[in-house]
């Protein structure tokens, strides 16, 4: 989703990721790099071209938490429902969240990454 439109791109799946046991060690799995533009569980739901009108509160949300909760915590990544009684709605943090498949400014993030990294010496 970008977060300054709100516009959806392609679903991808980070289900290979989590496999459990030696066999899946080495195994991407069927789902790695596979995009969706329609929701492989709901077959009338369009993912890929909508856009999610309640970007600005869903981003305000997560910037405060994450000033209150986590201020010192360089990269967190927040899970959010929305909810038509209470609008969006913390689910949970991730603290080691995964890049993997994030679309983000990577030169950006690095740069970042370097400074506080430096900071922390």
């Amino acid at each position: 989703i970008d977060p300054s439109t709100g516009r959806m791109s392609a679903g991808r799946s980070n289900q290979h990721w989590y496999q459990l046991g030696l066999k899946h060690m080495l195994r991407l799995g069927d789902t790695y790099g596979k995009t969706w533009s329609i929701h492989p569980d709901a077959p009338t739901k369009k993912i890929e071209g909508r856009t999610l009108t309640e970007i600005r509160p869903v981003c305000a949300l997560c910037t405060s938490a994450h000033a209150k909760l986590l201020p010192d915590v360089p990269l967190v990544g927040w899970d959010v429902a929305l909810t038509r009684e209470k609008g969006a709605v913390l689910l949970e943090l991730n603290i080691s969240c995964n890049l993997f498949l994030g679309q983000y400014n990577r030169k950006q993030y690095s740069d970042f990454m370097w400074k506080y990294m430096v900071a922390l010496e």
